[in-house]
Protein backbone atom coordinates (compact mmCIF):
# COMPACT_ATOMS: atom_id res chain seq x y z
CA UNK A 1 0.00 0.00 0.00
CA UNK A 2 1.20 3.44 -0.85
CA UNK A 3 2.50 6.01 1.10
CA UNK A 4 -0.68 8.10 0.30
CA UNK A 5 -3.34 5.76 0.29
CA UNK A 6 -1.75 4.83 3.90
CA UNK A 7 -2.41 8.45 5.24
CA UNK A 8 -5.75 9.02 3.25
CA UNK A 9 -7.04 5.77 5.47
CA UNK A 10 -5.60 7.05 8.51
CA UNK A 11 -7.58 10.54 7.96
CA UNK A 12 -11.03 8.41 7.46
CA UNK A 13 -10.60 6.10 10.56
CA UNK A 14 -9.76 9.02 12.14
CA UNK A 15 -12.69 11.45 11.20
CA UNK A 16 -15.13 8.53 10.33
CA UNK A 17 -14.17 5.57 12.42
CA UNK A 18 -14.11 4.14 8.80
CA UNK A 19 -11.71 0.80 9.30
CA UNK A 20 -9.90 -0.30 6.31
CA UNK A 21 -9.48 -3.64 6.83
CA UNK A 22 -13.53 -3.93 7.14
CA UNK A 23 -14.32 -2.17 4.05
CA UNK A 24 -11.48 -2.83 2.01
CA UNK A 25 -8.50 -1.34 0.27
CA UNK A 26 -10.71 -0.83 -3.22
CA UNK A 27 -12.93 1.43 -1.26
CA UNK A 28 -10.43 3.69 -0.04
CA UNK A 29 -9.00 4.00 -3.35
CA UNK A 30 -12.50 4.56 -4.67
CA UNK A 31 -13.11 7.45 -2.48
CA UNK A 32 -9.54 8.50 -3.12
CA UNK A 33 -9.91 8.41 -6.94
CA UNK A 34 -13.42 10.23 -6.99
CA UNK A 35 -12.04 13.24 -5.11
CA UNK A 36 -9.23 13.20 -7.45
CA UNK A 37 -11.63 13.60 -10.52
CA UNK A 38 -13.61 16.21 -9.04
CA UNK A 39 -10.77 18.29 -8.35
CA UNK A 40 -9.54 17.88 -11.58
CA UNK A 41 -5.91 16.29 -9.81
CA UNK A 42 -3.73 13.53 -11.03
CA UNK A 43 -1.28 12.82 -8.40
CA UNK A 44 -2.41 11.65 -4.88
CA UNK A 45 0.55 13.30 -3.08
CA UNK A 46 -0.74 16.61 -4.97
CA UNK A 47 -4.49 15.95 -3.29
CA UNK A 48 -3.02 14.88 -0.06
CA UNK A 49 -1.61 19.08 -0.60
CA UNK A 50 -4.71 20.15 -1.71
CA UNK A 51 -6.71 18.54 1.29
CA UNK A 52 -4.53 20.21 3.71
CA UNK A 53 -4.37 23.53 2.01
CA UNK A 54 -7.68 23.93 0.97
CA UNK A 55 -10.84 24.87 3.36
CA UNK A 56 -13.61 22.84 2.92
CA UNK A 57 -11.99 20.32 0.93
CA UNK A 58 -11.94 17.63 4.23
CA UNK A 59 -15.57 17.87 4.40
CA UNK A 60 -16.03 16.89 1.08
CA UNK A 61 -13.80 14.15 1.34
CA UNK A 62 -16.17 12.73 4.61
CA UNK A 63 -19.11 13.31 2.10
CA UNK A 64 -18.04 11.28 -0.37
CA UNK A 65 -17.13 8.48 2.07
CA UNK A 66 -20.63 8.19 3.89
CA UNK A 67 -22.42 5.35 2.51
CA UNK A 68 -26.09 6.46 2.36
CA UNK A 69 -26.99 2.81 1.00
CA UNK A 70 -30.90 2.88 2.33
CA UNK A 71 -34.54 2.89 1.59
CA UNK A 72 -38.19 2.78 2.56
CA UNK A 73 -39.17 0.11 4.92
CA UNK A 74 -36.02 -1.71 4.77
CA UNK A 75 -35.86 -3.77 7.30
CA UNK A 76 -39.19 -3.62 9.83
CA UNK A 77 -38.53 -6.65 12.42
CA UNK A 78 -38.08 -3.73 14.78
CA UNK A 79 -41.25 -1.87 13.98
CA UNK A 80 -43.35 -4.34 16.14
CA UNK A 81 -41.03 -4.38 18.97
CA UNK A 82 -40.71 -0.53 18.62
CA UNK A 83 -44.45 -0.24 18.98
CA UNK A 84 -45.29 -2.62 21.40
CA UNK A 85 -42.82 -1.36 24.04
CA UNK A 86 -44.43 1.73 23.44
CA UNK A 87 -47.80 0.85 24.36
CA UNK A 88 -46.17 -1.02 27.39
CA UNK A 89 -44.57 2.19 28.41
CA UNK A 90 -48.05 3.87 27.85
CA UNK A 91 -49.75 1.78 30.60
CA UNK A 92 -46.31 1.82 33.11
CA UNK A 93 -45.87 5.82 32.27
CA UNK A 94 -49.07 7.48 30.67
CA UNK A 95 -48.45 10.75 28.90
CA UNK A 96 -44.59 10.24 28.84
CA UNK A 97 -43.42 10.98 25.49
CA UNK A 98 -41.80 7.72 23.83
CA UNK A 99 -38.89 8.57 22.23
CA UNK A 100 -36.17 7.00 19.58
CA UNK A 101 -33.15 7.73 18.15
CA UNK A 102 -32.29 6.46 14.69
CA UNK A 103 -28.24 6.53 14.01
CA UNK A 104 -26.85 6.60 11.23
CA UNK A 105 -30.30 8.33 9.61
CA UNK A 106 -28.72 8.62 5.93
CA UNK A 107 -31.17 10.47 4.25
CA UNK A 108 -34.35 9.52 6.51
CA UNK A 109 -35.88 6.18 4.90
CA UNK A 110 -35.23 4.54 8.34
CA UNK A 111 -36.78 7.43 10.79
CA UNK A 112 -39.78 8.12 8.18
CA UNK A 113 -40.85 4.54 7.86
CA UNK A 114 -40.84 3.99 11.93
CA UNK A 115 -43.27 7.40 11.87
CA UNK A 116 -45.35 6.26 8.82
CA UNK A 117 -45.50 2.44 10.81
CA UNK A 118 -46.86 4.09 13.67
CA UNK A 119 -49.43 6.45 11.85
CA UNK A 120 -50.59 3.20 10.32
CA UNK A 121 -50.82 1.97 13.54
CA UNK A 122 -53.15 4.41 15.21
CA UNK A 123 -50.24 6.43 17.48
CA UNK A 124 -51.01 9.41 18.19
CA UNK A 125 -48.46 11.97 17.03
CA UNK A 126 -47.92 13.38 20.57
CA UNK A 127 -46.99 10.04 21.87
CA UNK A 128 -43.57 9.69 20.56
CA UNK A 129 -40.60 11.81 19.00
CA UNK A 130 -38.19 10.81 16.96
CA UNK A 131 -34.55 12.37 17.01
CA UNK A 132 -31.99 11.18 13.96
CA UNK A 133 -28.72 11.82 13.46
CA UNK A 134 -25.85 11.83 10.57
CA UNK A 135 -22.48 12.51 10.21
CA UNK A 136 -23.42 13.45 6.33
CA UNK A 137 -24.85 17.11 6.61
CA UNK A 138 -25.47 16.47 2.89
CA UNK A 139 -27.64 13.56 3.80
CA UNK A 140 -29.51 15.81 6.35
CA UNK A 141 -30.81 18.19 4.11
CA UNK A 142 -31.95 15.84 1.81
CA UNK A 143 -33.87 14.22 4.73
CA UNK A 144 -35.17 17.45 5.99
CA UNK A 145 -36.45 18.32 2.18
CA UNK A 146 -38.36 15.31 1.96
CA UNK A 147 -38.42 15.06 -1.48
CA UNK A 148 -37.73 11.21 -3.05
CA UNK A 149 -36.63 9.52 -6.02
CA UNK A 150 -38.11 5.73 -6.80
CA UNK A 151 -34.53 4.56 -5.66
CA UNK A 152 -36.37 5.13 -2.34
CA UNK A 153 -38.96 2.79 -2.24
CA UNK A 154 -38.09 -0.73 -2.88
CA UNK A 155 -40.64 -3.98 -2.46
CA UNK A 156 -44.54 -4.21 -2.43
CA UNK A 157 -44.59 -3.41 0.94
CA UNK A 158 -43.74 0.10 0.70
CA UNK A 159 -46.47 0.86 -2.58
CA UNK A 160 -49.57 1.24 0.22
CA UNK A 161 -47.39 3.50 2.41
CA UNK A 162 -46.67 5.68 -0.70
CA UNK A 163 -50.13 5.95 -1.90
CA UNK A 164 -50.99 6.99 1.57
CA UNK A 165 -48.11 9.48 2.51
CA UNK A 166 -46.71 10.65 -0.37
CA UNK A 167 -47.64 13.56 -2.75
CA UNK A 168 -45.78 12.99 -7.02
CA UNK A 169 -44.15 16.10 -7.80
CA UNK A 170 -42.14 16.87 -10.56
CA UNK A 171 -39.20 16.55 -8.46
CA UNK A 172 -39.83 13.09 -7.14
CA UNK A 173 -42.48 11.80 -4.26
CA UNK A 174 -42.88 14.33 -1.31
CA UNK A 175 -43.56 13.23 1.67
CA UNK A 176 -46.65 14.23 3.91
CA UNK A 177 -46.25 17.33 6.60
CA UNK A 178 -47.40 15.09 9.33
CA UNK A 179 -44.83 12.39 8.81
CA UNK A 180 -41.84 14.99 7.97
CA UNK A 181 -43.05 16.73 11.90
CA UNK A 182 -42.26 13.60 13.61
CA UNK A 183 -38.23 13.31 13.03
CA UNK A 184 -36.02 16.08 14.39
CA UNK A 185 -32.89 15.35 12.63
CA UNK A 186 -29.11 16.79 13.95
CA UNK A 187 -25.57 16.54 12.28
CA UNK A 188 -23.25 14.44 14.33
CA UNK A 189 -20.00 12.00 15.07
CA UNK A 190 -21.27 8.89 16.88
CA UNK A 191 -17.66 8.50 17.92
CA UNK A 192 -17.27 11.94 19.61
CA UNK A 193 -16.89 11.61 23.35
CA UNK A 194 -20.15 13.52 24.87
CA UNK A 195 -21.35 14.33 21.68
CA UNK A 196 -24.72 14.10 23.09
CA UNK A 197 -25.90 15.96 25.44
CA UNK A 198 -28.11 13.41 26.88
CA UNK A 199 -27.91 10.67 29.71
CA UNK A 200 -30.75 8.01 30.12
CA UNK A 201 -32.88 9.59 27.85
CA UNK A 202 -34.04 7.52 24.77
CA UNK A 203 -36.61 4.21 25.11
CA UNK A 204 -35.57 3.01 21.63
CA UNK A 205 -32.03 3.25 19.48
CA UNK A 206 -31.85 1.89 16.17
CA UNK A 207 -28.27 1.96 14.85
CA UNK A 208 -27.93 -0.72 12.32
CA UNK A 209 -25.14 -1.57 9.51
CA UNK A 210 -23.06 1.14 11.10
CA UNK A 211 -20.67 -0.26 13.66
CA UNK A 212 -19.52 -2.97 10.82
CA UNK A 213 -16.83 -0.26 9.65
CA UNK A 214 -15.16 0.51 12.99
CA UNK A 215 -12.77 -1.56 14.29
CA UNK A 216 -13.33 -2.71 17.82
CA UNK A 217 -12.19 0.60 20.14
CA UNK A 218 -14.49 2.76 17.33
CA UNK A 219 -17.28 0.45 18.24
CA UNK A 220 -16.84 0.25 21.89
CA UNK A 221 -16.84 4.29 21.97
CA UNK A 222 -19.80 3.74 19.45
CA UNK A 223 -21.69 1.40 21.62
CA UNK A 224 -20.18 3.57 25.08
CA UNK A 225 -22.30 6.75 23.67
CA UNK A 226 -25.42 4.94 23.15
CA UNK A 227 -25.35 2.70 26.43
CA UNK A 228 -25.29 6.33 28.11
CA UNK A 229 -28.09 7.95 26.06
CA UNK A 230 -30.30 4.69 26.41
CA UNK A 231 -32.67 4.74 29.27
CA UNK A 232 -31.59 1.80 31.88
CA UNK A 233 -34.66 -0.23 30.51
CA UNK A 234 -34.83 0.48 26.58
CA UNK A 235 -34.32 -1.21 23.84
CA UNK A 236 -30.69 -0.82 20.96
CA UNK A 237 -31.12 -2.14 17.79
CA UNK A 238 -28.31 -3.51 15.62
CA UNK A 239 -27.97 -5.30 12.08
CA UNK A 240 -27.53 -8.84 11.53
CA UNK A 241 -23.79 -9.17 11.25
CA UNK A 242 -23.41 -7.08 14.54
CA UNK A 243 -25.07 -9.08 17.05
CA UNK A 244 -22.54 -11.90 17.99
CA UNK A 245 -19.90 -10.13 19.42
CA UNK A 246 -20.91 -7.34 22.00
CA UNK A 247 -18.96 -5.53 24.94
CA UNK A 248 -20.77 -7.79 28.21
CA UNK A 249 -19.92 -4.70 30.12
CA UNK A 250 -22.84 -2.60 27.90
CA UNK A 251 -25.14 -5.04 26.61
CA UNK A 252 -26.58 -8.13 26.56
CA UNK A 253 -29.01 -10.19 23.84
CA UNK A 254 -33.15 -10.26 24.78
CA UNK A 255 -35.59 -12.45 23.75
CA UNK A 256 -36.42 -10.23 20.72
CA UNK A 257 -33.92 -12.18 18.52
CA UNK A 258 -35.53 -11.90 15.05
CA UNK A 259 -35.28 -7.84 15.39
CA UNK A 260 -31.72 -8.02 17.30
CA UNK A 261 -32.33 -5.74 20.36
CA UNK A 262 -30.39 -5.38 23.46
CA UNK A 263 -30.64 -4.54 26.43
CA UNK A 264 -28.02 -2.46 29.06
CA UNK A 265 -26.29 -5.23 30.56
CA UNK A 266 -27.33 -4.39 34.33
CA UNK A 267 -30.53 -4.98 33.36
CA UNK A 268 -32.50 -7.99 33.82
CA UNK A 269 -36.01 -7.35 32.06
CA UNK A 270 -36.52 -9.00 28.79
CA UNK A 271 -37.76 -7.23 25.81
CA UNK A 272 -41.28 -7.64 24.71
CA UNK A 273 -41.25 -10.63 22.40
CA UNK A 274 -42.19 -10.56 19.11
CA UNK A 275 -42.23 -13.28 16.39
CA UNK A 276 -42.02 -12.34 12.55
CA UNK A 277 -43.89 -14.58 10.03
CA UNK A 278 -40.75 -16.27 8.88
CA UNK A 279 -40.43 -17.61 12.44
CA UNK A 280 -43.58 -19.41 12.76
CA UNK A 281 -43.02 -20.90 9.33
CA UNK A 282 -39.53 -22.05 10.04
CA UNK A 283 -38.86 -25.82 11.14
CA UNK A 284 -35.61 -26.21 12.35
CA UNK A 285 -33.79 -29.43 11.80
CA UNK A 286 -30.27 -28.23 13.88
CA UNK A 287 -30.43 -29.22 17.48
CA UNK A 288 -30.62 -26.91 20.30
CA UNK A 289 -27.67 -28.22 21.96
CA UNK A 290 -23.87 -27.39 21.92
CA UNK A 291 -22.51 -26.95 18.58
CA UNK A 292 -20.05 -29.78 17.72
CA UNK A 293 -16.30 -28.19 16.72
CA UNK A 294 -16.44 -27.93 13.22
CA UNK A 295 -13.66 -29.66 11.07
CA UNK A 296 -12.16 -26.90 9.57
CA UNK A 297 -11.00 -29.35 6.54
CA UNK A 298 -14.03 -30.12 5.75
CA UNK A 299 -15.81 -26.66 6.48
CA UNK A 300 -12.98 -24.94 4.04
CA UNK A 301 -14.08 -27.44 1.12
CA UNK A 302 -17.64 -27.00 1.32
CA UNK A 303 -17.15 -22.98 1.86
CA UNK A 304 -15.54 -22.91 -1.62
CA UNK A 305 -17.73 -25.57 -3.32
CA UNK A 306 -20.62 -23.28 -2.52
CA UNK A 307 -18.79 -20.02 -3.64
CA UNK A 308 -18.79 -21.68 -6.76
CA UNK A 309 -22.67 -22.60 -6.79
CA UNK A 310 -23.47 -18.83 -6.17
CA UNK A 311 -20.69 -17.33 -7.97
CA UNK A 312 -22.17 -14.11 -10.30
CA UNK A 313 -19.40 -13.98 -12.41
CA UNK A 314 -17.81 -11.10 -11.10
CA UNK A 315 -15.20 -13.11 -9.22
CA UNK A 316 -12.09 -13.32 -11.29
CA UNK A 317 -9.83 -16.41 -12.01
CA UNK A 318 -6.94 -15.01 -9.85
CA UNK A 319 -9.03 -14.45 -7.11
CA UNK A 320 -10.62 -18.03 -7.05
CA UNK A 321 -6.84 -18.98 -7.25
CA UNK A 322 -5.71 -17.26 -4.73
CA UNK A 323 -8.42 -18.54 -2.21
CA UNK A 324 -7.89 -21.87 -3.52
CA UNK A 325 -4.41 -21.56 -2.79
CA UNK A 326 -5.34 -20.14 1.14
CA UNK A 327 -7.56 -23.08 1.53
CA UNK A 328 -4.84 -25.55 0.92
CA UNK A 329 -1.99 -24.10 2.81
CA UNK A 330 -4.65 -23.31 5.54
CA UNK A 331 -5.35 -27.72 5.12
CA UNK A 332 -1.49 -27.88 5.50
CA UNK A 333 -1.16 -25.76 8.69
CA UNK A 334 0.92 -22.91 6.45
CA UNK A 335 -1.56 -20.10 8.05
CA UNK A 336 0.33 -17.68 7.99
CA UNK A 337 0.66 -18.04 4.39
CA UNK A 338 -3.02 -18.68 3.73
CA UNK A 339 -3.73 -15.69 5.81
CA UNK A 340 -1.09 -13.76 3.34
CA UNK A 341 -3.17 -14.51 0.47
CA UNK A 342 -6.02 -13.99 1.69
CA UNK A 343 -5.59 -10.53 2.82
CA UNK A 344 -4.02 -10.06 -0.90
CA UNK A 345 -6.99 -11.11 -2.56
CA UNK A 346 -9.08 -8.77 -0.53
CA UNK A 347 -6.82 -6.05 -1.20
CA UNK A 348 -7.24 -6.91 -5.08
CA UNK A 349 -10.48 -7.72 -5.33
CA UNK A 350 -12.48 -6.30 -2.47
CA UNK A 351 -14.17 -7.71 0.22
CA UNK A 352 -15.53 -11.10 0.11
CA UNK A 353 -17.32 -13.44 2.16
CA UNK A 354 -15.38 -16.10 1.28
CA UNK A 355 -12.07 -14.13 1.73
CA UNK A 356 -13.38 -12.79 5.22
CA UNK A 357 -14.40 -16.78 6.32
CA UNK A 358 -11.22 -18.29 5.43
CA UNK A 359 -9.40 -15.82 8.11
CA UNK A 360 -11.90 -16.93 10.60
CA UNK A 361 -10.95 -19.76 10.18
CA UNK A 362 -7.21 -19.73 10.22
CA UNK A 363 -7.79 -17.62 13.10
CA UNK A 364 -9.80 -19.68 14.85
CA UNK A 365 -7.74 -23.26 14.25
CA UNK A 366 -5.22 -20.72 15.27
CA UNK A 367 -7.00 -20.31 18.50
CA UNK A 368 -7.02 -16.62 18.30
CA UNK A 369 -10.42 -16.40 19.31
CA UNK A 370 -11.39 -12.48 19.22
CA UNK A 371 -9.77 -12.14 15.52
CA UNK A 372 -11.35 -15.26 14.22
CA UNK A 373 -15.15 -13.40 15.53
CA UNK A 374 -13.96 -9.98 13.63
CA UNK A 375 -13.65 -11.88 10.63
CA UNK A 376 -16.72 -13.89 10.77
CA UNK A 377 -18.84 -10.80 11.61
CA UNK A 378 -17.27 -9.32 8.47
CA UNK A 379 -18.96 -12.32 6.34
CA UNK A 380 -22.16 -11.59 7.78
CA UNK A 381 -22.08 -7.99 6.85
CA UNK A 382 -21.81 -9.04 3.38
CA UNK A 383 -23.50 -12.65 3.88
CA UNK A 384 -26.22 -12.51 6.28
CA UNK A 385 -27.09 -16.36 5.20
CA UNK A 386 -24.26 -17.38 5.31
CA UNK A 387 -24.99 -20.74 7.05
CA UNK A 388 -21.46 -22.07 8.39
CA UNK A 389 -19.81 -18.47 9.99
CA UNK A 390 -23.37 -18.43 12.54
CA UNK A 391 -22.51 -22.18 13.50
CA UNK A 392 -18.61 -21.11 14.06
CA UNK A 393 -19.75 -17.87 15.89
CA UNK A 394 -22.10 -20.14 17.90
CA UNK A 395 -19.72 -22.27 18.97
CA UNK A 396 -17.42 -19.34 19.79
CA UNK A 397 -20.19 -17.94 21.84
CA UNK A 398 -20.83 -21.29 23.50
CA UNK A 399 -16.86 -21.31 24.62
CA UNK A 400 -16.70 -17.86 25.89
CA UNK A 401 -20.01 -18.41 28.31
CA UNK A 402 -22.47 -16.34 26.28
CA UNK A 403 -25.39 -19.40 25.76
CA UNK A 404 -28.14 -16.60 24.96
CA UNK A 405 -26.27 -15.39 22.04
CA UNK A 406 -25.28 -18.61 20.98
CA UNK A 407 -28.80 -20.04 20.53
CA UNK A 408 -29.88 -17.01 18.71
CA UNK A 409 -27.10 -17.83 16.47
CA UNK A 410 -28.17 -21.22 16.19
CA UNK A 411 -31.59 -20.18 15.57
CA UNK A 412 -30.34 -17.87 12.76
CA UNK A 413 -28.77 -21.01 11.37
CA UNK A 414 -31.80 -23.02 11.54
CA UNK A 415 -33.71 -21.15 9.55
CA UNK A 416 -31.56 -20.36 6.90
CA UNK A 417 -31.31 -24.10 7.06
CA UNK A 418 -34.87 -24.48 6.42
CA UNK A 419 -35.25 -22.53 3.50
CA UNK A 420 -32.34 -24.03 1.87
CA UNK A 421 -33.84 -27.38 2.42
CA UNK A 422 -37.42 -26.23 0.62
Amino acid sequence: MSQELHILAGILKQHLGLDMQTVGQATIEKIFNQRMRRCNIKSRSVYLQHLEQTPGELKELLETAVIPETWFFRDTRPFPVLLQHLKQQQKEKPGETFRIFCVPSSTGEEPYSIAMYFSAHHVHAGDYEIMAADISRRAIDIAQQGVYNEHSFRGTEVEDYRASYFTETDGGWALDASILQQVSFTNLNILGKDVLPYNNYFDCILCRNLLIYFDQSGRYQALSNLHRVLKDDGLLFLGYSEFGILPQDLFQTTAADNAYALIKASQQKPAPKHQTRSAHNTRPRTTSGPVKKPDFKTIIDDSLQQQKKIETGQASTTDNERLASAKALSDAGNYQEAETLCLESLKVDGPSDTAYYLLGLIHQSAQHTQLAEEFYRKVLFLNPEHYETLIQLAWLRDNAGDQKAAQLLRNRASRIEGKQAL
